[in-house]
Order: C-alpha cells, then structure tokens, then sequence
C-alpha cells in the first residue's frame, strides 16, 4: 500500500513499475499527481486473477484524499507566512524616524559623550546596582542606584571607568542587580533607546537600524516620534 507521508522515488525495473517512474524520473520526493498516476498505473496493471480488493482500493483513495488536503494545508501556511511578512515589513517602515525602546543588553557608547541606560525591575529594591562591562568583557563602571521602585527607570553614564578615565567609543554591555526588602536577590530587566534611522530585511524578518546596531522588531517594547532636539542622548527621556 501506499504510503501517506513522502514518497521515495526509486529506480523503475520494468513493466507497471517502469512506467510509474518514468512520470516522476529525476524526483526524489513524489507529489500527489505522482501519487494518482501510481495509483492509476496499479489499477492498468492489476493481475485479472487476483484484483485489487475494493477495502485496499478505498484505503488507498482516502490516502490520497489525505494527501490532497495536507498540500492545502501547506499551501494556506506559505500564504499566511507570506502576508505575515508583508504586513512586517509595511510596519517596520513606520518606525524610522523614530525613538524606540527595545529589550537589549548593551549600549552603543560615543567617546567624549554621556550614555542614557535603561532598565526596568519587577519589584522594589534596594542596593541597586547597574554594572557596565567593556568590550573586551571586563568591568568598566559600576553605578549604584540605592533604592528604587519598581518599573522602568534610567541613568545616565559619563563614559568614565571606576578610576575617573573616559573610555573608548564602543559597545558596552550592562547588568543590573538589587536586592528587595527580605534580602532576596533582583534581577532588573536591560532596556535600550535610540532613534530608527533605517530598516533592513532578510529571510528571518524585519530589522530595525538604531545606532549601528540591528535590532529584531519583536524586541521593540515602545515607540514614540522623536523631539526635535539635536542631542540624541537628550532625546531619550521621552521613553524613560
């Protein structure tokens, strides 16, 4: 009988068989049209003697219909993928110009200029810590917040190390900690913002350009138009 999920082609020997593989010569996974020749052909080629008993025939008619309806299927998921990403593209158009805030750990440091960070926390803490690791994996600064609330909250860098140095431009990676009233540990969630100046795509979908970096479009927490200020670490208060 004939199987319902893919369909080996094999070398054709001779007779039915023969004729059967020479429809689909060259494929190595039969469609359903291959599905209904094979069937075809086995009923040309039946032995009068011995015919193919109607429950095998009817089994093998219901494969087929199962088979047809599984193509459909695959191909209302292709279109529904294919719209999907129409639709993602068309609003990942909309941002540019934009500020946005997106869930990220790292921040894009200019030298000589003050750097807006991010964060959010589940619940109140204190000892609040954020931690700002270097390029080359190392701890450059290290800001205690004290006490805060919880929700979204931002601070701003100077672009020191802990000695007082200013360090190069780059991209910084950051932690931040606390710990709440009974002395349980809190982890806060990284924020980062910056204005859209351009949108990309590829197969896996659409991306957002902000300060040289490529940020996926579901990470995108908040959007809002950007002020007219020059100064784009300046600008970044509207989304904290």
């Amino acid at each position: 009988m004939i199987a319902t999920s893919e369909i080996q082609a094999t070398t054709p020997a001779s007779g039915s068989a023969g004729r059967a593989g020479s429809a689909s010569s060259g494929k190595a996974v039969l469609g359903k049209d291959d599905f209904m020749k094979l069937l075809v052909t086995q009923m040309e080629n039946q032995d009068p003697l011995n015919p193919m008993k109607d429950t095998e025939f009817i089994a093998q008619l219901a494969q087929f219909s199962s088979l047809e309806q599984l193509y459909g299927i695959n191909e209302g998921i292709q279109a529904l993928v294919g719209a999907q990403r129409n639709a993602e593209r068309s609003s990942a158009v909309a941002f540019l110009g934009k500020q946005v805030r997106f869930s990220g750990d790292t921040v894009a440091h200019a030298a000589g200029g003050s750097t807006s960070i991010g964060y959010s926390l589940p619940t109140s803490a204190q000892q609040v810590a954020v931690q700002i690791y270097g390029p080359d994996g190392r701890l450059a600064r290290r800001i205690d917040e004290g006490i805060r609330s919880a929700g979204s909250h931002r601070v701003t860098w100077d672009g020191r190390d802990n000695a007082g140095t200013a360090v190069p431009a780059g991209e910084y990676r950051y932690t931040v900690s606390g710990v709440d009233a009974g002395g349980k540990p809190v982890t806060g969630t990284t924020e980062s913002a910056g204005t859209v100046t351009a949108v990309e795509y590829d197969e896996s979908g659409a991306y957002l350009m902000v300060g040289g970096r490529k940020i996926p479009l579901g990470q995108v927490t908040e959007a809002a138009p950007a002020p007219a200020a020059s100064a784009e670490s300046a600008s970044l208060t509207s989304l904290f």
